[in-house]
Protein backbone atom coordinates (compact mmCIF):
# COMPACT_ATOMS: atom_id res chain seq x y z
CA UNK A 1 0.00 0.00 0.00
CA UNK A 2 3.12 2.27 0.91
CA UNK A 3 4.05 2.15 -2.79
CA UNK A 4 0.64 2.43 -4.07
CA UNK A 5 0.30 5.96 -1.93
CA UNK A 6 3.74 7.10 -3.59
CA UNK A 7 2.46 6.26 -7.19
CA UNK A 8 -0.90 8.35 -6.38
CA UNK A 9 1.28 11.11 -5.04
CA UNK A 10 3.55 11.20 -7.48
CA UNK A 11 0.74 11.10 -10.32
CA UNK A 12 -0.84 14.35 -8.16
CA UNK A 13 2.31 15.86 -8.52
CA UNK A 14 2.51 15.46 -12.58
CA UNK A 15 -1.06 16.57 -13.04
CA UNK A 16 -0.49 19.59 -10.69
CA UNK A 17 2.47 20.95 -12.08
CA UNK A 18 1.82 20.39 -15.68
CA UNK A 19 -1.79 22.50 -14.87
CA UNK A 20 -1.12 24.83 -12.51
CA UNK A 21 2.71 25.50 -12.77
CA UNK A 22 5.70 25.11 -10.50
CA UNK A 23 4.68 27.45 -8.28
CA UNK A 24 1.40 26.72 -7.17
CA UNK A 25 0.42 25.63 -3.59
CA UNK A 26 -1.32 23.02 -4.10
CA UNK A 27 2.17 21.74 -6.25
CA UNK A 28 3.24 22.01 -2.53
CA UNK A 29 1.11 20.27 -1.29
CA UNK A 30 1.31 17.38 -3.69
CA UNK A 31 5.60 17.93 -2.86
CA UNK A 32 4.41 17.12 0.96
CA UNK A 33 2.53 13.96 -0.05
CA UNK A 34 5.19 12.35 -1.66
CA UNK A 35 7.61 13.34 0.69
CA UNK A 36 5.56 11.96 3.03
CA UNK A 37 4.93 9.00 1.23
CA UNK A 38 8.41 8.40 0.79
CA UNK A 39 9.61 8.51 4.33
CA UNK A 40 7.13 5.95 4.85
CA UNK A 41 9.04 3.64 2.44
CA UNK A 42 12.16 4.47 5.11
CA UNK A 43 13.82 6.97 1.70
CA UNK A 44 14.26 9.99 3.44
CA UNK A 45 17.39 11.24 1.25
CA UNK A 46 14.63 11.55 -1.77
CA UNK A 47 12.06 12.78 0.76
CA UNK A 48 14.16 15.28 1.65
CA UNK A 49 13.92 17.43 -1.45
CA UNK A 50 10.15 16.93 -1.83
CA UNK A 51 9.92 18.34 1.63
CA UNK A 52 12.16 21.54 1.49
CA UNK A 53 10.17 22.17 -1.83
CA UNK A 54 6.52 21.17 -0.50
CA UNK A 55 7.87 24.13 2.74
CA UNK A 56 9.21 26.69 0.25
CA UNK A 57 5.82 27.10 -2.40
CA UNK A 58 3.60 26.90 0.88
CA UNK A 59 5.17 29.26 2.66
CA UNK A 60 5.62 31.76 -0.03
CA UNK A 61 1.62 30.88 -0.63
CA UNK A 62 0.87 32.26 2.83
CA UNK A 63 -0.94 28.69 2.68
CA UNK A 64 -3.10 27.56 5.80
CA UNK A 65 -1.10 27.25 8.77
CA UNK A 66 -1.84 23.03 9.18
CA UNK A 67 -0.71 22.71 5.46
CA UNK A 68 2.85 24.10 6.31
CA UNK A 69 2.80 22.67 9.38
CA UNK A 70 2.39 19.18 7.65
CA UNK A 71 5.06 19.95 5.23
CA UNK A 72 7.38 21.13 7.81
CA UNK A 73 6.56 18.37 10.17
CA UNK A 74 7.33 15.97 6.99
CA UNK A 75 11.15 17.91 6.61
CA UNK A 76 11.25 17.68 10.39
CA UNK A 77 11.38 13.79 9.68
CA UNK A 78 13.45 14.32 6.29
CA UNK A 79 16.02 16.17 7.87
CA UNK A 80 16.33 13.35 11.17
CA UNK A 81 17.30 10.85 8.99
CA UNK A 82 18.41 11.90 5.54
CA UNK A 83 22.15 11.49 5.30
CA UNK A 84 22.65 10.06 8.55
CA UNK A 85 20.91 12.34 10.57
CA UNK A 86 23.54 14.73 10.47
CA UNK A 87 20.79 17.95 10.09
CA UNK A 88 19.21 16.84 13.52
CA UNK A 89 19.24 20.21 14.94
CA UNK A 90 17.39 21.59 11.95
CA UNK A 91 15.15 19.02 11.97
CA UNK A 92 14.12 19.73 15.70
CA UNK A 93 13.90 23.34 14.85
CA UNK A 94 11.42 22.37 11.75
CA UNK A 95 9.44 20.22 14.12
CA UNK A 96 8.77 22.96 16.80
CA UNK A 97 7.67 25.17 14.28
CA UNK A 98 5.36 23.37 12.61
CA UNK A 99 3.86 22.56 16.37
CA UNK A 100 3.85 26.13 16.64
CA UNK A 101 1.57 26.87 13.85
CA UNK A 102 -0.63 24.30 14.71
CA UNK A 103 -2.02 26.47 18.00
CA UNK A 104 -3.38 28.64 15.77
CA UNK A 105 -4.39 25.96 13.59
CA UNK A 106 -6.57 23.89 15.71
CA UNK A 107 -5.37 20.83 14.21
CA UNK A 108 -5.07 18.40 17.17
CA UNK A 109 -4.31 15.22 16.20
CA UNK A 110 -1.28 16.44 14.25
CA UNK A 111 -0.45 18.63 16.78
CA UNK A 112 -0.23 15.39 18.81
CA UNK A 113 1.90 13.59 16.48
CA UNK A 114 4.26 16.23 16.36
CA UNK A 115 4.71 16.74 20.40
CA UNK A 116 5.33 12.82 20.52
CA UNK A 117 7.68 12.87 17.84
CA UNK A 118 9.65 15.37 19.45
CA UNK A 119 9.32 13.93 22.88
CA UNK A 120 10.95 10.61 20.79
CA UNK A 121 13.60 12.63 19.43
CA UNK A 122 14.79 14.71 22.32
CA UNK A 123 18.21 16.09 22.03
CA UNK A 124 21.03 14.09 22.19
CA UNK A 125 19.28 11.16 21.02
Amino acid sequence: RRREALTLHEHALTIRTRMLGDAHPKVGMSHAGVAQALLALDRADEALAHAELAVVLLAEAHSEPADLATARFALARALWSASGGRDRERARSQAEAARAMLGAAGDAALAAEIAGWLAEHRRGR
